[in-house]
């Protein structure tokens, strides 16, 4: 009985090895400058990109 367990054993650590083997390494996170719409663009690029004006936006913005 104890060679059964002993192998049982053997076969885990095999299995075990080769699912953490097959893991690729995360890439490191990106953090990006985020930059505020309300003071980066003037109301016709905001207008352009978001279809809201500059009022609208922030009112928007203090709701979330």
């Amino acid at each position: 009985m104890a060679a059964f367990v002993d192998n049982d054993d053997d076969n885990f650590w095999q299995l075990a090895t080769l699912y953490v083997d097959s893991f690729t390494p995360r890439c490191p996170p990106v953090f990006r400058d985020r930059v505020n719409p309300l003071t980066n663009l003037d109301e016709v690029e905001l207008r352009a990109r978001f279809r809201v004006t500059k009022q609208c936006f922030a009112n928007l913005l203090a709701t979330l």
